[in-house]
C-alpha cells in the first residue's frame, strides 16, 4: 500500500469525485427496484420471505424429514473437527431451502453430499466429477432446520456433521463479523475459536481473506485451515478485499472459487457484490475496491456503472425495504484514523453512505485497517473491524481527530452482532475473549445509539 499505489488513482480520483458528487446532486431518490432488479437480492430467495411465503416440509419439493426446530435464538450447534480432506469441509450460500458444501481434495474425483434429520441420512446431491475443488448445492430443504451431512469424494468421506438451513422472519439470530485476517493465521485460529463460542449463525468477512490472493494455495493455509473447526458448520459470507485483488488479472478467480456466495446477474462480477436474506436481516455484499475497474458510483453522462445501478437497485428493493435490519459491509471505510483518504474511501463517505442512509440502513461494516472503529454518521453506525488476524495499526499512527470517531482501539478482535425485534446489540470482543464495546443499534431509522 505504497505511495506509488496510492497515487496512481490522485488526479483521477479527485476528477471522477467531482463527477460524482455533481451527479448526486442532482439525483432523486434511487428507483424503486421491481421486477429483475429486486429477484436479485438473493439467490434462492428474490424478496424477503414472510413466514407464509417460504415452503415449510411436506410442501411437495420441500424435504419432509427435516431435523429439530429449537426455541429462542437461533443457533448452531458446533462439533467436531473432520480431517477426511485436505480442506473443507465448508459451507457455503445457504438460504431457508438450501445449501452449499465445498472442499478439497489431494486427487480428482466425485463429489457427494449425504443429508437427513440424523446419522442415516436419506438422500444424497452430487457434484462434478474429476475435480479437486468439489462444490455441492443441496436444494428442497425445510426452512429453519437443522440437520446431518457427510460429503464423499471417493471411497472417503467425512464423518457425522450438522448444518441448519436460514430461519425465517420473527426469530432472533446473531452474526459475526470481522476482517483483514490475510497472513495472520495463527491469530486467525485463535480468534475463530473464540468466534465460535458467542454461537453465530452465520459470519461476515469484510475483505482480505488473505495476504496475497494469486497465491491459491493461501486460500487454504490462511484462511480454511484456521476456521476449519467452524467452516464445517457455520457458513462464511466473504467481501473482496485490496489483497484479495492482487490476481485482478484473472478478475478474481481464486476467490470466487473457493466461496460459493450467492450469484446475481446484475453484478459485473458475480460473487464480488451480492446480496441476501436472512431471517429478518437484509445483507448487501458490495466491492468498493476499485481493483476490477467496477465503479460503485456515477460517473456522470447517460450511461452509468452497472454496479452504480445495481447498489441503487438493491438499496431499494423489497427485500430490502421488508427487512427488520438492514447491514452492509464492504472492505474500505469511509474514513479511518489510522488511513489518509483513498478514492475508494472518499466515494464510500460521499456517495454510498448517504444513500444507504436514505434507505435506513443500520449498521455498515468495514476493514482495510487492522485495528478496530466505530463511527457514527447521522443515523448511520459504521464499524471497521479489520482486527481479523493481520498485522495491528499502532496507536502512534493512528489519530483519534475525526469528528465521527466514537471509539477506537488496535486490537485483534471480533464483532458479535445479536438482533433482537426493536434492538440490536453490537459487541466488540478481543481475541483474549475481552468485550472492550457495546454499542445498542435501534430498529426506528431515526434513533441514535448510545
Amino acid at each position: 500500500m505504497g505511495a506509488a499505489r496510492r497515487a496512481r488513482f490522485g488526479w483521477l480520483g479527485a476528477a471522477l469525485l467531482a463527477v460524482a458528487a455533481a451527479a448526486c446532486a442532482g439525483a432523486s431518490r434511487a428507483p424503486e427496484a421491481g421486477g429483475e432488479a429486486a429477484e436479485a437480492a438473493g439467490a434462492d430467495d428474490p424478496a424477503r420471505p414472510e413466514a407464509d411465503d417460504v415452503p415449510e416440509a411436506g410442501t411437495p419439493g420441500v424435504d419432509a424429514d427435516a431435523g429439530a426446530r429449537p426455541a429462542g435464538p437461533w443457533e448452531v450447534p458446533i462439533g467436531p473437527v473432520d480431517r477426511a480432506f485436505f480442506a473443507g469441509p465448508w459451507l457455503g450460500e445457504t438460504t431457508p431451502t438450501s445449501v452449499t458444501v465445498s472442499w478439497q481434495t489431494d486427487l480428482p474425483g466425485d463429489a457427494v453430499v449425504e443429508v437427513g434429520s440424523d446419522a442415516t441420512y436419506g438422500r444424497r446431491a452430487e457434484g462434478s466429477a474429476d475435480a479437486t475443488l468439489h462444490e455441492v448445492r443441496v436444494t428442497g430443504l425445510a426452512p429453519e432446520a437443522l440437520y446431518h451431512y457427510r460429503a464423499c469424494t471417493g471411497a472417503t468421506c467425512t464423518g457425522d456433521l450438522t448444518f441448519a438451513t436460514a430461519p425465517l422472519p420473527g426469530r432472533p439470530f446473531r452474526f459475526a463479523v470481522y476482517g483483514d485476517s490475510q497472513t495472520g493465521a495463527d491469530v486467525h485460529a485463535r480468534l475463530s475459536a473464540r468466534l465460535v463460542e458467542d454461537r453465530p449463525a452465520l459470519v461476515l468477512h469484510t475483505g482480505d481473506v488473505v495476504g496475497y490472493g494469486a497465491d491459491r494455495a493461501s486460500y487454504i493455509t490462511e484462511f480454511f485451515e484456521p476456521v476449519r473447526p467452524r467452516n464445517h458448520y457455520v457458513p462464511t459470507f466473504p467481501v473482496p478485499g485490496n489483497h484479495d485483488w492482487k490476481e485482478r488479472i484473472d478478475l478474481l478467480q481464486n476467490f470466487r472459487d473457493h466461496f460459493a456466495l450467492p450469484v446475481d446477474p446484475g453484478v459485473p462480477l458475480p460473487e464480488a457484490s451480492y446480496a441476501f436474506s436472512y431471517g429478518d436481516a437484509f445483507f448487501l455484499a458490495l466491492d468498493n475496491t476499485l481493483d476490477g475497474g467496477d465503479f460503485f458510483f456515477p460517473l456522470g453522462g447517460a450511461k452509468t456503472p452497472p454496479l452504480w445501478d445495481w447498489l441503487q437497485a438493491q438499496v431499494a428493493s423489497e427485500a430490502a425495504r421488508g427487512a427488520r435490519w438492514r447491514f452492509a459491509f464492504f472492505h474500505y471505510p469511509p474514513q479511518s484514523a489510522c488511513q489518509e483518504t483513498w478514492m475508494q474511501m472518499q466515494a464510500t463517505r460521499d456517495v454510498v453512505l448517504p444513500l444507504l442512509q436514505q434507505h435506513g440502513f443500520h449498521a455498515v461494516f468495514t476493514g482495510h485497517t487492522h485495528e478496530y472503529e466505530h463511527q457514527l454518521y447521522d443515523r448511520v453506525h459504521v464499524f471497521v473491524t479489520g482486527g481479523g488476524g493481520g498485522g495491528l495499526d499502532t496507536d502512534e499512527s493512528c489519530t483519534n481527530a475525526l469528528p465521527e470517531l466514537v471509539m477506537r482501539r488496535s486490537e485483534h478482535h471480533h464483532l458479535v452482532v445479536e438482533l433482537g425485534d426493536g434492538q440490536a446489540t453490537v459487541r466488540a470482543v478481543s481475541v483474549d475473549g475481552e468485550e472492550f464495546d457495546r454499542v445498542t443499534l435501534d430498529r426506528e431509522p431515526d434513533a441514535r445509539s448510545n
